[in-house]
């Protein structure tokens, strides 16, 4: 998304955790090239080694069959915890980065990544400062409706507090009539088609 956007020419700035390996080393590299600031969201008191694998780079693979159908697998596949649960709280320069922008991009996948608590943070934040908040859960948007209480919760802020919802048609018969009835009062996109 942040590409994209960078191409039209829009500024962009991700925020999250890229590890000081190859992975990241190569990540960091792309998003300079296209034009994009990265703005790393751990703090100095975050309880982890940079030279712990849970530090590195979350790299999610593309798997495609013959006849063209996708799946993704990464390690946070294989865990009951996001892949950054060790992130706690967001840093200063994440906080700052939301208040600086006029809109916030987040999706379904940022629940593989970090911790319900944290992504709570980031709404909490982006309304605080008045940042528009995009929001797309995808496919993880299903098991998230279903999930812990804290991703039930995490999930129902952001679609509570979402300025724009981005669904599929079968995505907006996937939640609850709670669901429903907080998405028909916020802008929703399905199918590229403005609802």
């Amino acid at each position: 998304m942040a590409i994209a956007a960078a191409r039209l020419g829009l500024d962009c700035v991700s925020i999250g955790h890229v590890g000081s390996e190859i992975y990241g080393n190569f990540l960091l590299d792309v998003l300079r090239d296209e034009g994009i600031g990265m703005v790393e969201m751990s703090t100095n008191d975050d309880t982890v080694s940079s030279s712990s694998a849970s530090y590195e780079t979350l790299l999610c693979w593309v798997l495609v069959d013959p006849s063209q159908r996708h799946g993704f697998c990464s390690r946070a596949d294989f865990s009951k915890d996001p892949a950054f649960s060790w992130l706690n709280k967001l840093s200063r320069e994440a906080k700052l980065a939301i208040k600086n922008s006029k809109v916030l991009f987040c999706n379904g996948y940022g629940f593989d990544d970090f911790s319900p608590g944290l992504l709570l943070s980031v709404v909490d934040c982006a309304v605080e400062v008045g940042t528009s908040i995009f929001f797309d859960p995808g496919p993880r948007g299903k098991t998230l409706s279903t999930g812990s209480p804290e991703e039930q919760r995490a999930l129902n802020q952001f679609l509570r507090m979402s300025d724009v919802l981005l669904l599929t048609s079968d995505e907006v018969f996937t939640y609850s009539y709670t669901h429903i009835a907080s998405i028909l009062n916020r802008t929703v996109i399905a199918d590229n088609c403005l609802l």
